[in-house]
């Protein structure tokens, strides 16, 4: 009987017939080894991180709108407030952190954050929008009432490079601040789309140095040219891809990922470096991005991190976070678990997003104000159990009928720990992509129990094929070696 290697961190991939591949990798990520290892390809699946609570900024009516980094102190814009989250340090080296409400931010939806190290912009995009500033050097909040703030257009977001305050406006307009002022506008300071006048500006993107304006149908670049009047001019470079959804917008490393395209073109995951756009989403990730209206696409958001060798960014659609590393190329989706009635639900990864600080990945939330942090080794979401699983490509024998009498599953045996002393791991197996049989368990071992193995004997016969599904739920460290089956045609 031959034994085979069954790949297991190919990540994501999902099929319009789901049996020619209903592929999962939930919660689970791809990494590659630098030394040798027991897999075959040095590929291993890492869990995702936990999150574990360091403040709150309230309940459910706080639901994380946006955070940012001002000089290394957390902001987050949490229900209608904005809140400082302060870091105290005790005599024996203890943390705290305590939210401070600094202001008022009206609305629901999604702001738009930028700042100088000092002053820190709200934006609340709408029709009509508004715009705050928090001063952290003379600790005093304010609205913009300039009122040439609005001369051009509703602005919608903002970033902050060259000295200025830059947005984009809904009519086809972007404008820049005084220099090093956000309370201050001059109704002449403002640019349009040189290339494509048809073009509705999304945002702007400060990126090496240059700012470049995100349209519908392309992004053009602009440089700052200094002088009397608006500083800014084209600087002839033109993208021809748009961007759909303003707040996907996010840098990553040496690039820009989002979500969007060219005319007339289905929404992609695409990214640009400044010169051109690569599109980097898979058939199965249009997929989805395809069933979704309009008015979903434009709502996604995006955060990013980085963290042990991989640098990720996410995108958290209505149902489902897909998130691509930018270092293995590869996706996998974060969902987590919601409470509905006296039961749960799974639905987009629960983070909002993600900010460096305090030597920490911080994250906010889209449930409640609660603020987290990533941490590796905790293995639970606020302490709320995280379901991870994979589902392998389809096991076939030339289209032919074929056995499955041995299966095992290597992973990093003897995990057990206070919280699950004799965790398991659960296989389901499916003959047709769509219906699972009932799920056998096997154990992952006790603490120091590091020779355990979870071997699956008497997996059935498959008239075509076979595609097995593990589910871990237990609060262990998760990681999966490799697969190894035995085939036989029958």
């Amino acid at each position: 009987m031959p034994r085979i290697q069954v790949p297991i961190t190919t990540g994501f991939y999902r099929d319009n017939s789901l049996p020619l591949s209903a592929q999962e990798c939930v919660n689970w990520y791809p990494q590659t080894l630098a030394a040798p290892s027991l897999s075959e390809n040095n590929e291993v699946l890492r869990g995702v991180p936990g999150i574990s609570q360091i403040a709150s900024t309230g309940g459910l009516t706080f639901a994380s709108r946006g955070a940012i980094a001002v000089s290394g102190v957390y902001y987050v814009v949490s229900g209608t407030g904005l809140y400082r989250i302060n870091r105290e340090v005790g005599d024996g080296g203890e943390e705290t952190f305590l939210p401070e409400l600094l202001g008022t931010i009206p609305g629901e939806g999604t702001v738009s954050l930028a700042t100088n190290g000092t002053k820190l912009v709200v934006l609340v995009p709408g029709d009509p929008s508004s715009g705050y500033v928090y001063d952290s050097g003379a600790d005093t909040f304010a609205e913009i009432t300039d009122t040439d703030f609005k001369a051009n257009g509703e602005p919608q977001a903002v970033v902050f490079g060259d000295g200025y305050f830059i947005y984009t406006t809904n009519t086809k307009k972007w404008i820049v601040s005084a220099l090093n002022d956000p309370l201050s506008y001059n109704a002449l300071d403002f640019g349009s789309a040189e290339t494509d006048s048809s073009d509705a500006t999304v945002a702007p993107i400060y990126f090496r140095g240059e700012v470049y304006i995100a349209g519908s149908n392309t992004i053009e670049g602009f440089q700052n040219i200094g002088g009397a009047g608006f500083p800014y001019q084209s600087n002839g470079l033109v993208v021809p891809r748009g961007v759909t959804a303003a707040f996907s917008l996010i840098q990553a490393g040496n690039m820009v990922l989002f979500i969007g395209g060219g005319p007339r073109e289905a929404a992609s995951v695409w990214a640009f470096s400044g010169a051109e756009a690569s599109k980097i989403s898979t058939i199965p990730v249009d997929d989805l991005l395809q069933d979704l209206t309009q008015e979903q696409l434009v709502r996604i958001t995006s955060w990013s991190y980085a963290e042990g060798g991989s640098h990720f960014v996410g995108f958290n659609l209505p149902d489902t976070t897909l998130v691509f590393d930018v270092i293995s190329g590869r996706w996998h989706e974060r969902r987590s678990r919601y409470p509905v009635g006296s039961g749960f639900r799974l639905s987009r990864y629960r983070v909002e997003s993600m900010t460096e600080c305090y030597g920490r990945i911080l994250v906010s939330d889209v449930l409640d104000g609660r603020i987290g942090e990533l941490v590796r080794d905790v293995y639970t979401e606020y302490g709320g159990i995280i379901i991870r699983t994979m589902v392998t490509p389809p096991i076939v024998s030339g289209m032919e009928a074929l056995l499955v009498p041995y299966m095992e599953l290597t992973f990093e045996s003897g995990s057990g720990n206070s919280q699950a002393p004799n965790p398991t791991i659960g296989m389901e197996r499916s003959t047709d992509g769509k219906t699972w049989k009932m799920m056998r368990v096997r154990k992952m071992g006790k603490v120091g129990e590091y020779k355990r193995r979870a071997i699956w004997r008497g997996n059935g016969r498959a008239s075509r094929f076979d595609v097995f599904r593990f589910t871990l739920s237990d609060p262990v460290k998760p990681v999966l070696i490799s697969l190894t089956a035995e085939l036989e045609r029958g």
